[in-house]
């Protein structure tokens, strides 16, 4: 603990740091990041998503301009005299309209800017990636490197992508966008949490003696070619059982 008393103004100043627990400082750590890259990830996959939809927009308009260009001069379907005025009228003028709205789609898309907001969501995604590995890392190693060498590997490294990773977070969404995107991440992750504590809690019944899972599972015994229908077993993912009692010149019961 550290004093610091000035004289002239009278104030004094405690410094007491707080003690820090590294393996429970990094599971928040690994947290708090897993959050934040997947609200970038997430807001990458929606402007792709826009951007996709835009390109897709642009290639139809691309191909119909062509198609009624060509379907306009194979059956001279502006001639007013074969097809009537108002059919010529309509395609002259609708490669024109579909000209038009082609390019204020691409004119919206150079405004947005699309490419460039990936890149630098990109760029921002690594930057996690690299600070996750670093954390975990350190985690995996804490109990076999000494207390200073995981301190440096603390201060040195982890601390500081630590930093970055989060500069770069809040430098590179508004956010009001990360708040929406933050949420969403939090909640994907739950659900995550929740399905895995459930995959282990029914792959814990392999883990029991035999005769537990057999009588457990004497029921799914009964699908059996002894009175039973044979495509029943298949569905219920249990291979067919066979009768050793059924002489190979005989005919299998339930086929």
């Amino acid at each position: 603990m550290t004093e610091i008393l000035d004289e002239k103004e009278k104030v004094k100043v405690i410094v007491n740091p707080p003690q820090i627990e590294i393996s429970a400082d990094l599971d928040d750590k690994i947290y708090e990041l897993r959050c934040k890259r997947d609200a970038v990830s997430l807001n990458h996959q929606n402007l792709k998503e826009r951007n996709d939809g835009f390109n897709k927009t642009i290639i139809i308009l691309s191909l119909s301009t062509a198609f009624i260009e060509t379907l306009k001069s194979t059956l001279h379907l502006t001639d007013s005299n074969i097809h009537g005025s108002v059919v010529s009228n309509t395609f002259k003028i609708a490669p024109i309209a579909i000209s038009t709205v082609t390019a204020v789609i691409s004119s919206l898309m150079k405004f947005r800017k699309f490419p460039e907001r990936m890149e630098i969501l990109t760029k921002a995604t690594e930057k996690f990636n690299h600070a996750l590995t670093r954390m975990r890392r350190l985690q995996e190693e804490l109990n076999f490197v000494n207390v200073e060498d995981a301190k440096k590997m603390y201060i040195n490294e982890v601390m500081e992508f630590y930093r970055d990773s989060l500069q770069e977070n809040e430098t590179t969404i508004y956010p009001d966008v990360r708040q929406f995107y933050f949420k969403k991440a939090q909640k994907n992750i739950v659900i995550m949490a929740k399905n895995e504590a459930k995959f282990k809690q029914q792959c814990k019944k392999y883990n029991l003696p035999l005769d537990q899972i057999s009588c457990s599972e004497s029921k799914d015994d009964e699908h059996s070619l002894n009175g039973k229908p044979f495509f029943g077993s298949w569905f219920t993912g249990k291979a067919p059982t066979f009768n050793r009692n059924i002489s190979d010149n005989s005919s299998v019961s339930g086929v």
